[in-house]
């Protein structure tokens, strides 16, 4: 298995535990080039993922992507780890209480 997928892999397990409440979706194929990782709907809200490993780089058209997504009010992350993960819902959820 590559570092990558394995990556996502763990990804998904801990937010299966943590935030069953979050609906995740990640394509087995890639629908079209640039699209995030993984799809999330937490709380209301639309998070698309771009995960790499430690020394993977994100192209331009992901970083693209990624900002389109938060301009339409989405949440658009590049990230490394189970727990930047993690701390993206954290925050969710914490914006969500202070309401």
């Amino acid at each position: 298995m590559k570092p990558e997928t394995y990556l996502r892999r763990r990804i998904c397990d801990m937010i299966r535990r943590e935030f069953p409440d979050a609906w995740v979706y990640h394509p087995a194929f890639m629908l079209r080039a640039g699209l995030p990782d993984l799809f999330i709907c937490y709380r209301g809200r639309f998070i698309g993922l771009e995960v790499k490993t430690p020394i993977g780089t994100i192209n331009p058209l992901q970083r693209y992507t990624l900002d389109e997504i938060k301009r339409c009010g989405g949440v658009g992350e590049f990230v490394r780890s189970v727990d930047e993960v993690r701390n993206v819902l954290k925050e969710i959820k914490t914006l969500d209480n202070k309401k």
